[in-house]
């Protein structure tokens, strides 16, 4: 009935002539088209039938590929959406039943929080209709993917529906309206938020949190940081709610809590995602904080001599971003140890580089990339090798030879060079070179 009543005006606007013309008018017409006389509305209904066939037909394909493609990346699975949000309203149908569909699938792959996530920016008033019945009506899965498309559409005349929502008796139903209240915004959103950083279930209250770093509620600092001390306290510190609050203590830096972010970097039983959290929470607050500088510093030093290799990485990386480099000695000592072990190993010798340039260690990585040249003497990836070296000699302010390895690089488009690589902007701006980075 909906799609029957949304297109309704489109019908109406397309065939009304056909209805209007006369046996013999439209005889005549389809004589000039060069065809026999026909029922020209009766043409004009099976092409659209055909078409409506064909559309629901793609509808199918792009949810199958949303729930079957199991190593697909992030790219291809917003590439389906953007398809489902173009064919819009014609979609809906489809889009609802999925979101009503009980799938055990992870997030990225998961139909249904996909079909949410396109009929969350379907346009129409009957869109909405639709998705506040299920939020209503629907079973489990249905409210909590009602939810999060209400979330997605961003009118904050939809918050007493995710107000009524924070009611409901399935803890992942509350969570998705939390983080849709997230997406409002607004003081009323934030005040329900903020009701919440308190629940029993910590799954909840990390949606809360959530919800207020979405809604840029930086006035309650005091109420997170009481919460994420809570949960530091106890035996078994939950992932979910530590990284909620150290995302937040990222987008709003408080320096209260540089007391909890080396806390959760001490843990015997951090993950690696609450070091990483901590880790960036700590760079945010170096750098918002310049009191707060030397001993955030301290910090992230003592976690480059502990812990995973992506920690490692990671907080090297932060220090070098607030102007302290000692932290590359830590990321680079494996592949120290190899090159002294084996000064021919070109391959330890490109990866140290890498991480040099990763690093802004222009000339170390140019010495090691032209020495693993000379060692291998026939690069199997000898394009790499020159881009890496174009890049150290920009970094360096030497675009003469930096210009010499871009010119190695035949039939390569360059131009998306200076966007993904800083270090090429000088040269892209001087006219000199400014041809590398044209497009093709």
């Amino acid at each position: 009935m909906l799609l029957a009543r949304c297109c309704a005006p489109v019908w109406t606007g397309l065939w009304l002539p056909l209805l209007l013309m006369s046996p013999a008018a439209g005889q005549e017409a389809s004589a000039a088209a060069g065809g026999a006389p026909h029922d020209l509305i009766s043409i004009a209904r099976l092409e659209a039938t055909r078409e409506q066939a064909a559309l629901r037909a793609r509808v199918e394909v792009l949810l199958r590929d949303l729930q079957s493609s199991s190593d697909a990346g992030l790219g291809f699975i917003s590439g389906k959406i953007d398809e489902l949000v173009g064919i819009g309203f014609p979609a809906v149908e489809l889009l609802t039943a999925a979101i009503n569909h009980e799938t055990a699938a992870p997030g990225p792959m998961n139909a249904g929080v996909n079909a949410a996530r396109a009929l969350g920016r379907i346009p129409g008033e009957e869109v909405t209709a639709v998705l506040l019945r299920v939020a209503r009506e629907g079973g489990t899965f249905g409210r909590r993917n009602a939810a999060l498309a209400l979330g997605l559409r961003g009118d904050p005349a939809l918050l007493p529906a995710l107000k009524e929502l924070l009611n409901d008796g399935e803890p992942g139903v509350v969570r998705e309206a939390l983080r849709a209240l997230g997406r409002l915004g607004g003081a009323e959103a934030r005040d329900l938020l903020r009701g919440f950083i308190a629940a029993k279930e910590v799954a909840v209250a990390a949606a809360a949190i959530e919800g207020l770093g979405a809604a840029a509620s930086e006035d309650c600092r005091d109420d997170v940081l009481a919460r994420l001390r809570e949960d530091l306290g106890g035996a078994s510190p939950s992932e979910e709610l530590v990284a909620a609050a150290l995302d937040y203590f990222t987008a709003f830096p408080a320096a209260e809590a540089v007391p909890e972010l080396e806390r959760t970097l001490q843990l015997g039983n951090a993950t690696p995602r609450m070091q990483t959290a901590a880790i960036a929470a700590l760079r945010a607050t170096g750098l918002a904080h310049s009191r707060t500088r030397k001993r955030v510093l301290e910090i992230l030093q003592a976690a480059t001599k502990v812990g995973l290799r992506a920690t490692v990485k990671a907080a090297a990386l932060a220090m070098l971003d607030l102007g302290d480099d000692s932290g590359i000695a830590a990321v680079t000592a494996d592949l120290d140890f190899e090159l002294n072990r084996n000064p021919k190993n070109y391959t330890a010798r490109y990866r140290r580089a890498d991480l040099f340039l990763e690093f802004r260690r222009w000339r170390e990585a140019a010495s090691d990339l032209k020495e693993g040249l000379k060692q291998e003497k026939d690069p199997r990836e000898p394009n790499d090798v020159y881009l890496a070296l174009a890049r150290a000699y920009a970094g360096m302010g030497q675009s003469g030879p930096a210009a010499k390895y871009l010119s190695q690089l035949p039939e390569q488009d360059l131009s998306g060079l200076p966007a993904q690589y800083p270090e090429f902007a000088e040269m892209a701006a001087d006219p000199r070179y400014a041809r590398f980075f044209r497009p093709d």
